[in-house]
């Protein structure tokens, strides 16, 4: 999710309808929005069916927050949010400009930043449109493709439907073949290697 003009939510405890219409096409699920630190910007979006349940979720963050501070962990988040650390980077892979995957098995994804050239809305809406363009063609459900491959003037773009996976990356425009498959191995690597950062691998409750 997220979240316009965040300052707002600072300091209070939001209750907002979210209007899903594949989840429930005759209801709507209910976000508690809160932020657990007003130093920054970690908010907890906690999501329930039931309009009542505030008070329920409410307490749950109380309980979350706790734990939280007691294991340091949001000192912790602080210090992430304040690096620079580029996921390209640590691929090593000139070319690649951004990226997405998602787990299919957990429903969760992770991507890079945003670099150069997309450095405007407009070009964020130009970049994202692509993708929602290659996303359209992978599940097409008349056509059973499991990758996808568009160049393009101002970018190259593999979108990759696997088993347990869905990945789209974007290349500068004269990227070679066999550097799309380099990069993609080097993703693959990463995120095998470091899926315990970069996805919540099992639930703890509080």
């Amino acid at each position: 999710m997220h979240v316009e003009n965040s300052d707002a939510f600072k300091g209070v405890e939001s209750w907002v309808p979210v209007c899903l219409p594949r989840f429930d096409s005759g209801g709507c699920l209910h976000a508690h929005i809160s932020y657990l630190d007003d130093g920054c910007d970690i908010c907890l979006v906690l999501m329930t069916v039931n309009p009542e349940h505030f008070q329920i979720l409410s307490d749950f963050r109380q309980r979350i927050g706790e734990k939280l501070k007691k294991v340091n962990a949001i000192t912790q988040i602080k210090i992430a949010l304040g690096k620079d650390r580029l996921l390209t980077d640590e691929i090593s892979c000139n070319e690649l400009r951004f990226f997405a995957y998602k787990s299919r098995g957990l429903s969760q994804y992770t991507s890079s930043k945003l670099l150069v050239p997309y450095t405007t809305n407009e070009q964020h809406v130009r970049l994202f449109e692509l993708i929602r363009y290659v996303y359209g063609r992978l599940h097409d459900p008349n056509h059973q493709l499991k990758i996808v491959y568009y160049t393009g003037e101002h970018e190259a773009l593999l979108g990759w439907l696997a088993p347990g996976f869905e990945m789209y990356a974007v290349f500068s425009p004269l990227v070679t073949l066999e550097t799309v498959t380099l990069c993609i191995d080097r993703i693959l690597t990463y995120i095998k290697r470091e899926e315990n950062q970069l996805f919540i691998m099992k639930c703890e409750y509080f």
